[in-house]
């Protein structure tokens, strides 16, 4: 899928992408988890249980389970910054004054991040953080609150701008939750100023029973 230009919409100049600064690339290099397969047909309609019918892991990504303090931690930034929750809720922390940003591709390949907020298909990014290097306990999220579509979905993050900023250098390790109708999964990465975007985790639904283990 083409991108488009990074260039904010808003009157706010949100981003743009620096003169010399390649974009954020799709092409994502993955190990796979499982083999299953859904079919096109099924990709633009929408239920309201679906389950993880397949998942590729991005390289360099670990699959891991936090402590109950990592998830404690990851609520109450989620709570301080008004985050909505839903059937699928893609959420992503990290530890300094850089600007992360988390990218959403939809089954039908419409990509929800901070040029996009809002997806046709019902997606929203309802929080996006470090515009201006304000918190080094930073959080942004994605979420569809009632029906998400079937279909394959692509999650990655790019490392959009280096704040210089005390204890925060041009390499920042982040941490990923995907939680489907209340079943998590907890992703942990390393990304570095100028690296392409780096894919966390692909993963398709369909309209069986939910669950992140098959």
């Amino acid at each position: 899928m083409p991108l488009r230009s990074l260039t904010n919409r808003s009157s706010l100049g949100r981003k743009t992408i620096p003169h010399g600064t390649s974009k954020p690339s799709t092409k994502f290099s993955t190990k796979k988890v499982s083999s299953s397969v859904i079919s096109k047909d099924s990709s633009q309609s929408c239920v309201s249980l679906a389950f993880v019918e397949q998942e590729k892991i991005g390289s360099g990504i670990k699959v891991i389970d936090a402590t109950d303090k990592e998830n404690e931690d990851m609520e109450q930034r989620l709570l301080r910054e008004g985050a909505k929750s839903g059937v699928v809720q893609i959420s992503l922390a990290w530890d300094d004054y850089n600007d992360l940003d988390l990218h959403l591709f939809c089954p039908s390949g419409e990509r929800i991040y901070f040029n996009n907020r809002t997806s046709e298909c019902g997606g929203e990014l309802d929080v996006d953080m470090n515009v201006r290097p304000t918190s080094d306990s930073a959080v942004e999220n994605i979420v569809w609150i009632d029906d998400a579509p079937l279909g394959q979905y692509k999650v990655g993050v790019h490392f959009y701008k280096h704040h210089n900023r005390d204890h925060t250098t041009p390499k920042c390790a982040f941490r990923l939750r995907l939680t489907i109708h209340g079943e998590v999964r907890n992703y942990s990465g390393n990304i570095s100023h100028g690296q392409a975007m780096q894919m966390v985790t692909s993963f398709t639904l369909n309209d069986k029973k939910n669950s992140l283990n098959q």
